[in-house]
């Protein structure tokens, strides 16, 4: 997706230092949802030891488990990167860009920040899915645990 970028990592001395510093907030944000699909893979690794069970299977979590919650917080930091990328996308569409090389550079980041924003609708939509299936889950452990 940023094989591009390195192309403009070589060219960067033509740019002014504007766009270059979108670049690098761009760069950042790349960077921050990278972090946070690491943590999403982890926790639904760890979470899928509900998950997979049958229904017969499924067991009340212990008390320290904090599942819910670590996938609330995951949704959280996904909302503050959206709400960045749209705040950068607007911000680029803004800048001023003069010479060709300036106007491609803009539009070439612009255009990674779009599919960076449909990239977070999908994750936010699995990640609902997720949700509903693992408060189902653990609403059937909890019915187990209190009918035992």
């Amino acid at each position: 997706m940023f094989q591009l970028l390195r192309k403009w990592q070589r060219r960067s001395q033509e740019l002014p230092e504007d766009i270059i510093d979108y670049k690098h907030q761009c760069e950042q944000l790349v960077n921050k949802y990278e972090t946070l699909l690491d943590q999403i893979s982890q926790y639904m690794q760890t979470e899928e030891r509900i998950l997979g069970k049958e229904e017969t299977e499924v067991v009340a979590p212990p008390p320290q488990d904090t599942g819910i919650f670590e996938l609330l917080t995951i949704k959280g930091e996904l909302l503050r990167i959206t709400e960045e990328c749209d705040k950068l996308m607007n911000k680029g569409f803004r800048e001023p860009t003069i010479a060709p090389l300036q106007k491609e550079a803009m539009e070439l980041l612009i255009s990674q920040l779009q599919n960076l924003r449909q990239y977070s609708d999908q994750i936010e939509e699995a990640l609902l899915d997720f949700e509903e299936k693992l408060m189902e889950m653990e609403e059937l452990a909890s019915t187990r645990g209190l009918r035992n």
